[in-house]
């Protein structure tokens, strides 16, 4: 019964299916190439059924599954992936290629209230927003983006989710909150009286061929151990609910960009093909009313923490960290006590909400921190932290002041906590500006603005 379960929503809706040749319209042989991401058992379990099926599998994960590469008497295979390939840290969907099916264990890029069939059929017609107001159509187009690239880029016609509502309840709400409620959804709809009364239950029609894909499954002896069941189903028999080790690989997940796009590192995403020539969005360091630019420090004794006019008594908030590869800070007391105190060799961008272009290089950012920090690169890990600022906001606009920095996005060096050099302003990464003004703080050279000058020349 636990096999059959698992293989409705992981095994048989995601199959490839080719027709014989020359044969019954009725027989299929299995093949193509299907991508499973999350380690967890429903994962490696549809990964070894697929691959048992003749289809070849990736699995994606940030952990380390125990899972069979190969079952006796079946061409398929399955191969583990991280969501980064590779020392330049390739998204996974890059390094596969072209791929059939997508299941997805630990997420659900499709967005509320969509069509639930594994089908990605685009609708051309589809609305796509407020084409004058291009943050709007930025966000909108977020939404449905991996879905669309997945077929577009890479051939995948297939998408299916097996994130339950208990997984989304915990995700959103986190530890403290989120089991309980997801608890007790699971009792509640694993009621029969629930199941009788409410409207949004309805019966699922039996899947054609689901009978012969179970029979080459019990066949090749691969089973949905009933241990693992157990764990699925602990608050009810009916409901599954969230495991622990699932939170913490979806929570967990590198991701590829921030604000209205929370994709995870790995998936396709949007890229502006005119992100060369878009402007940098200037807001100009001043205090309103006061007209006078103040002195960029080097070092933050430079700056008056006890003169309340000279910078904002209260705190900033304190910044959520999201992203595994950069440190998020928060004003000028953050660049003091998280830099400057610390007396760190960093890089900081400085970004804001409204800023287009800071969205859109916000990925390759991460991806130069990941690169500077992978340990199985020939060179050794980079010492440089990578950190990002919010210049919007009372806060933000206070940094941006006291950095005299009048442009977003700009990029600021600190050497040993002091500030190394000037502002460097670029439009898109990678950039062999920002990269030689890495390799002069990294080397311990002095500050040679010449040299940046030649490598723009050179460009």
């Amino acid at each position: 019964v636990a096999t059959y379960i698992a293989a409705i929503s992981a095994v048989h809706s995601v199959l490839p299916k080719v027709e014989q040749v020359g044969g019954s319209h009725e027989t299929v042989m299995m093949g193509g190439k299907v991508v499973v991401v999350g380690g967890n058992d429903l994962a490696c379990f549809a990964a070894e059924a697929l691959s048992s099926l003749g289809v070849q599998v990736c699995l994606v994960t940030t952990g380390n599954p125990k899972v069979r590469p190969t079952i006796k008497g079946s061409a398929g295979k399955v191969e583990i992936l991280k969501p980064a390939m590779g020392s330049d840290g390739i998204g996974f969907s890059e390094h596969v290629g072209q791929f059939d099916s997508l299941l997805d264990t630990i997420s659900n890029e499709r967005p509320l209230n969509s069509d639930p069939r594994p089908s990605l059929e685009i609708d051309e017609e589809e609305d796509d927003g407020d084409a004058d107001d291009p943050l709007a159509s930025f966000s909108l187009a977020s939404s449905r983006s991996v879905l669309n690239l997945l077929k577009s880029r890479h051939n995948c016609h297939t998408y299916v989710s097996t994130l339950t509502h208990c997984q989304s309840l915990v995700a959103k709400e986190g530890l403290i909150g989120g089991p309980r409620k997801a608890d007790e959804y699971a009792k509640q709809v694993g009621q029969q009286s629930f199941v009788a009364s409410n409207k949004e239950c309805q019966p699922m029609l039996p899947w054609s061929n689901l009978g012969s894909t179970l029979e080459s499954l019990l066949d090749a002896g691969v089973l949905f151990p009933a241990k693992s069941r157990d764990k699925l189903y602990q608050k009810s028999k009916s409901v599954r609910g969230w495991t622990l080790s699932d939170f913490w690989e979806q929570s967990t997940w590198p991701r590829d960009s921030s604000g209205s796009a929370q994709t995870r590192f790995g998936l396709p995403v949007v890229e502006d093909p005119n992100l060369e020539d878009e402007p940098l969005i200037a807001e100009a360091p001043f205090r309103p009313g006061t007209g006078v630019k103040r002195r960029a420090s080097s070092s933050f004794e430079d700056f008056d923490f006890s003169n309340k006019d000279d910078y904002l008594e209260d705190a900033p908030p304190t910044p959520r960290q999201e992203n595994p590869f950069v440190y998020q800070v928060a004003g000028v007391q953050g660049v003091k006590t998280e830099i400057m105190e610390k007396e760190s060799d960093c890089i900081l961008f400085l970004s804001a909400k409204f800023c287009k272009t800071c969205k859109l290089i916000d990925p390759q950012y991460t991806r130069m921190a990941r690169i500077a920090k992978n340990p199985e690169a020939e060179d050794s890990p980079s010492p440089i932290v990578f950190t990002k600022a919010e210049t919007s906001g009372r806060w933000g606009k206070e940094l941006g002041r006291y950095l005299q920095v009048e442009a977003v996005p700009a990029f600021i060096l600190f050497r040993k906590g002091k500030r190394f050099g000037s502002a460097l302003s670029v439009s898109k990464l990678p950039s062999k500006k920002i990269d030689r003004a890495l390799f002069l703080l990294e080397s311990g050279a002095d500050w040679d603005p010449d040299v940046l000058r030649e490598d723009e020349k050179s460009k």
